[in-house]
């Protein structure tokens, strides 16, 4: 699956939907996550009800970097919203 989203708040940013089967590697890409290697989010599906809470946990992570207002890494604002997103 491949999905592009824009999003209605910040209209010159999007959202990028990759869902990969099969994954082996997940500890190392999450531990390239954790340290900055990779750009973007990584998200177990298994825990994520639909689109919608990874597109609103995008809009809000974009909205609080715009204003300066992420004070901790992404992990902890999205685990309300079943995802782990890194910035």
């Amino acid at each position: 699956m491949h999905l592009t989203h824009p999003l209605e708040l910040f209209p010159e940013r999007s959202v990028t939907l990759l869902l990969f089967n099969g994954v082996q590697n997940a500890a190392a890409l999450r531990k390239k996550a954790m340290e900055g290697s990779i750009e973007g989010a990584l998200i177990n599906p298994a825990m994520v009800s639909g689109r919608f809470p990874v597109l609103r946990a995008a809009a809000r992570t974009i909205g609080l970097l715009g204003y300066g207002r992420l004070r901790t890494n992404c992990y902890t604002l999205c685990q309300k919203f079943g995802a782990l997103v890194l910035v």
